[in-house]
């Protein structure tokens, strides 16, 4: 259910005592003081916020809307509804306040997500009998002030389509003008890809607000309804670096600061192929390893051999010994070669980031690999496989969910996570950045530009002991013959996996290749050579945007208790509110404390018996209490101690697991 109101209210606190004798002798004596003074107003005398309520346009117990429309959730999952009004149809809603501010839907850049298209869409606005006022969509402020100087009284505000369609998200109505700021927020590259931020507003270190603004078209924000006072205000998007503005002051009631031009910095980690010398982003491209072992892959050889390589991670760095090195001949002007790397036993479990130096003519050169390790210990005879699809991450807010339900499989145990069907490259992969576990995804029906300069655009193959995934992110009217071949070309891999934007794979890849699972995001039909499967095949989804496919597995494929989809449990992680497997911890879990409880809720009907958590303590020896310990290591720093638990978490039941010092 949409509430009718959201309210926001600041009310000024009740002062007794010397509170009161402060403010006598101010009345009194303020003419005096104030005369040598150049501000004659300071923010603390007139800090008040003023009163504002939200009402959305699809709250039909107050706006009342006539002729043909609909009502959408738009941009897709984020649950804010839009009213779409068609040719002949107009929407009404009386109000008191004396200023009133339209709020419009986002209109995205072509090409877009493709959720809609607002590029011609107009719509007029009219109060009373005033004039009425024009908007096009595509040029217009996300929420457009059309009256700050209204009588008292009751008011009628009428909206209407210019053209065939138009659409409103609703108003903010207000006793008075508000304040706010303002600004246009750009990225430093692939400007099409930075959608919207997070704006969050501190003051006195307390956050005090929080939007998601930007017009993806035109980069402009604007926050309103912030009481005069001294703020600060971060702006983050997942696959930026964050933005700090430590000082903004608002003098007044109704004072608009113009921040300017903020420009935001894409974040090194999350790839790009303008940033590195890489196809993708840290985790886009992972590969298994324990410690001991040697893996073979591609490299940019930058013109010369490699000097060194490390493994890196946010606490380690390993050298790792390169055993061969050699380039491959592919016409002229380009650098592409493989070599091999040898992990050193004593490698903690961990995904690294793999570097390469490089000897320049200056100085040493560093280049970060495509090809992400994750370090970690034998694929064990039982594991789950978390699979999801079409989570529309298209921005900040739905990156933030998509990292959401990638934190509750990592803390339930899961061994590989399975995306398909995605949309904003930049947004996912700044989403995935923290995951400690592999994934996998593939582009989908409403992908945006520049997918392959993250992710690449051939398959891709990831390997985990007797485990091979392989990606096949087009149409399946398209060529399946690289998926497939990556599919064949490891014979030794007895359990195999095609992930898919769609999974209409041919029937004869799907028996030759011996595919254990087609899983995708798309479409709910069977695949029409279902009967023809091999024995213990399944087709797959995850049933909604909300969901996660929790499959058991083994090393032969799909465990022998699922017959079919419908056994695989499925695990909802709704939107809003806490996720239903949820970690807590009692202290900060930053590397700074002695001692830490944490406490694992699990309110799903499914067990858990290997759910993975992760303490950061202050640098010492600790003791675990409430779980299997996997590994203790310390930080290069030699500031903190890194502990890692396994823990059994029965069905609807919280466990406590805490670490004490020795």
């Amino acid at each position: 259910m949409i509430p009718r109101f959201r309210r926001f209210v600041t009310s000024v606190p009740r002062r007794c005592g010397l509170g009161f004798l402060i403010a006598f002798s101010l009345i009194c004596f303020w003419p005096l003081w104030a005369a040598g003074q150049d501000n004659p107003r300071s923010v603390e005398t007139v800090r008040r916020e003023v009163a504002w309520q939200i009402v959305e346009a699809a709250d039909a117990a107050v706006c009342r809307v006539e002729g043909r429309s609909s009502i959408q959730i738009y941009p897709r999952s984020v649950g804010r509804q839009s009213v779409f009004l068609f040719e002949g149809s107009r929407l009404t809603v009386t109000t008191k306040a004396r200023a009133v501010y339209l709020r419009l839907p986002t209109v995205f850049a072509t090409p877009g997500p493709r959720y809609s298209d607002f590029a011609d869409a107009r719509l007029r606005i009219r109060i009373d009998e005033r004039p009425w006022k024009e908007i096009a969509l595509a040029t217009a402020r996300q929420e457009w002030p059309i009256a700050e100087d209204l009588p008292a009284g009751e008011h009628q505000v009428v909206v209407e389509p210019v053209g065939t369609m138009s659409a409103v998200d609703g108003f903010r109505f207000a006793p008075e003008p508000l304040s706010g700021l303002f600004g246009t927020i750009v990225g430093s590259g692939y400007s099409e890809l930075l959608t919207d931020v997070r704006a969050d507003v501190f003051s006195e270190g307390k956050r005090v607000r929080t939007e998601y603004v930007r017009s993806p078209l035109t980069g402009n924000f604007e926050i309103w309804g912030i009481a005069p006072g001294t703020y600060k205000l971060r702006l983050t998007a997942a696959g930026w670096l964050p933005h700090e503005i430590p000082e903004v002051v608002i003098r007044q009631p109704g004072q608009r600061v113009d921040l300017g031009i903020i420009a935001v910095t894409r974040d090194p980690r999350c790839g790009g192929r303008d940033l590195q010398h890489r196809e993708g982003p840290r985790f886009g491209r992972s590969l298994s390893i324990q410690p001991g072992q040697s893996f073979t892959t591609h490299i940019n050889h930058m013109g010369v051999m490699p000097t060194g390589a490390r493994l890196v991670s946010p606490f380690k760095s390993i050298d790792v010994r390169i055993s061969d090195s050699r380039m491959i001949e592919l016409g002229t002007a380009n650098n592409v070669g493989v070599a091999t790397f040898t992990v050193p036993q004593s490698t903690p479990y961990d995904m690294y980031d793999l570097h390469l130096s490089f000897a320049g003519a200056a100085r040493e050169q560093t280049s970060v690999l495509a090809q992400a390790v994750s370090v970690r210990e034998p694929l064990p005879p039982d594991f789950h496989v978390a699979g999801i699809g079409h989570m529309n991450t298209w921005g900040q807010q739905t990156a933030e969910y998509l990292a959401q339900v990638a934190r509750v499989a990592e803390l339930a145990g899961a061994r590989t996570l399975l995306v398909s069907n995605e949309v904003n490259a930049a947004y996912v992969s700044g989403a995935f950045q923290d995951l400690r576990i592999p994934y996998l995804v593939t582009a989908g029906n409403h992908t945006m530009p520049r997918w392959d300069e993250y992710f690449g655009s051939a398959s891709v193959a990831h390997d985990d002991g007797s485990l091979r995934v392989v990606t096949f992110g087009r149409s399946p009217t398209e060529s399946w013959h690289e998926a497939g071949r990556m599919i064949r070309e490891r014979p030794d891999a007895t359990n195999r996996v095609l992930l898919c934007y769609e999974g209409y794979a041919p029937i004869d890849l799907i028996r030759d290749g011996q595919v254990d699972l087609l899983f995708d995001g798309h479409s709910d039909r069977p695949h029409a050579d279902t009967k023809s499967f091999p024995p213990g095949t399944l087709h797959m989804r995850a049933p909604t945007q909300e969901t996660i496919r929790w499959i058991p597995m083994n090393h032969q494929g799909i465990s022998s208790e699922i017959r079919t989809a419908e056994d695989v449990p499925v695990l909802n992680v709704p939107r809003s509110g806490p996720a239903p497997l949820r970690l807590n911890y009692t202290a900060a879990n930053d590397g700074s404390a002695l001692e830490q409880t944490a406490v694992i809720t699990n309110e799903y009907p499914q067990r858990f018996p290997h759910a993975r958590i992760r303490f950061l303590m202050r640098a010492g020896r600790y003791r675990l209490e409430g779980g299997k310990p996997l590994q203790t290591f310390e930080s290069d720093a030699g500031t903190t101690t890194v502990i890692d638990a396994e823990v059994d978490v029965p069905a609807q039941k919280d466990v406590t697991v805490t670490i004490r010092a020795e």
